[in-house]
């Protein structure tokens, strides 16, 4: 008796994803992605395309498939890459990587294939293989034995499967000056000296670009204060302006950012002079500048500055599409009017109020990617928002004057002018609490990039 092994839906598609990639590089045979085929019309996937694939026969597979092929991956949203296209090396690259991880594949037959396949001209993700073949065939010479070799080449290869980079913490701080916990001892000022030390650390940053190929990067989560050009999340600016918010930040002159180009490469600016940097490839001439200018490049996991758990990056983030915005249309109809923030970058917001007949208006006016929470509208009982204040609330007065400007302040110890004072001359107001628990939107959202693909990363 025949038994025949049942293929999951994702398996097959999985098999077929990997088989795709691999045949772009010429590392399986056209017959082998019509038995995947195969496997995905029998787990219930369908396609016109996809059923042809699946058709042709193993004699013919060579003439056909390459003309079937990226019709028939689109069958099941799978993706298509032509044949020695660099997207298809990186592709089949990682799912050898992941033969590697998975005990699947010896790790020196990764190297000679990406010794043959990459050479070492490549420059991407996986450069460090083709040196380590190189590392092999020096063994037989006094070399470090392969058990090593192989170490570094599954670790290699886990940051290839996981998608993790290379990181650097870029200091001026010597490692032999910290204690077992990691903590600096030694004499160097956290300030920076806006001479020749802040030149290294951001001739350094540069060199880490440059040697990564990167040519422009994304400002991300910008607080205030901040340059008037960078108005929003995802600002691109060049490498040299980069390097002024970086000079900024050492200098503590304005507020914090992100500084990324997408998976490739980051700079993060923390406290006390800290500068992490981060590659998709490894960086080695760029560690030795940093060095050879009186820095320290040390090899880290993270940027502890990564955006993640302290970000909420879990937590559903409702975009603002059509959906919402007819919603917010009936809820104004319903109540007359809301009051709209837009919190266009981190710790500054913009006031809106809304009637039915200026949503539209408002919502063309409003900064890519902002943050926006509706609430209650404003009341022309000034008095009672007052009198709903007591002596120790921690709230933020948002409030309209007499010309129609919104404002706002967030209520604090050492206030000069007391609430009664600050509202002396509004036409409307409310105070909206900024305790968590105590904060309630009647809807929260943000907004989509133009395609209406949600890019931001940041919560209402």
């Amino acid at each position: 008796m025949v038994h025949h092994y049942r293929v999951e839906p994702a398996e097959a598609r999985a098999r077929a994803r990997d088989l795709a990639a691999l045949w772009s590089v010429e590392q399986v045979d056209a017959a082998d992605l019509v038995a995947a085929a195969c496997d995905l019309l029998v787990t219930d996937h369908d396609g016109t395309a996809l059923a042809m694939l699946a058709g042709v026969s193993a004699r013919h597979a060579d003439q056909e498939v390459p003309d079937l092929l990226e019709a028939a991956l689109a069958d099941v949203g799978l993706p298509y890459y032509e044949p020695g296209s660099a997207e298809g090396v990186q592709a089949a690259l990682t799912v050898l990587a992941a033969r590697v991880v998975a005990g699947e594949m010896e790790p020196s037959a990764l190297t000679v294939w990406a010794h043959r396949v990459l050479g070492h001209d490549w420059s991407g993700p996986g450069a460090r293989l083709v040196v380590l073949d190189d590392v092999y065939d020096a063994e037989e010479y006094d070399g470090p034995p392969p058990v090593e070799i192989d170490a570094e080449v599954l670790a290699e290869a886990r940051r290839l499967v996981d998608g993790s980079r290379f990181v650097w913490r870029l200091t001026k701080y010597d490692p032999a000056d910290r204690d077992e916990q990691g903590r600096y001892l030694g004499t160097a000022d956290i300030d920076s000296d806006r001479g020749p030390v802040e030149a290294a650390y951001l001739a350094s940053v540069a060199a880490f670009a440059a040697e990564t190929g990167v040519e422009s990067l994304a400002i991300r989560e910008p607080s205030a204060p901040m340059d008037a050009d960078i108005h929003h999340d995802g600002v691109e600016v060049s490498v040299d302006r980069a390097l002024e918010l970086v000079r900024s930040m050492l200098r503590g002159e304005r507020g914090f950012c992100r500084l990324e180009a997408g998976d490739d490469f980051f700079v993060h600016v923390g406290w006390d002079q800290y500068v992490y940097v981060g590659s998709r490839i490894d960086c080695p001439r760029s560690v030795v500048f940093a060095e050879d200018h009186g820095l320290f490049a040390e090899p880290i996991p993270d940027s502890p500055y990564a955006f993640g758990e302290l970000d909420d990056e879990d937590t559903p983030v409702r975009p603002a599409d059509e959906m919402f915005w007819a919603e917010l249309q009936r809820l104004t109809q319903a109540r007359g009017g809301v009051l709209l923030e837009e919190g266009y970058i981190v710790n500054r917001s913009r006031w809106h109020r809304l009637a039915p007949e200026t949503v539209r208006a408002v919502r063309g006016r409003l900064a890519p990617r902002a943050r926006l929470l509706v609430w209650p509208d404003l009341t022309a009982d000034v008095a009672a928002v007052l009198r709903s204040l007591r002596a120790d609330d921690s709230v933020e007065l948002v409030w309209q004057d007499r010309n129609g400007r919104i404002r706002s302040h967030l209520t604090g110890e050492d206030d000069r002018i007391t609430p009664a004072e600050r509202l002396a001359n509004a036409g409307a107001a409310t105070a909206i609490s900024i305790l968590t628990d105590e904060r309630h939107p009647l809807m929260t959202a943000v907004l989509p990039d133009p395609d209406g693909v949600l890019r931001a990363r940041w919560h209402p």
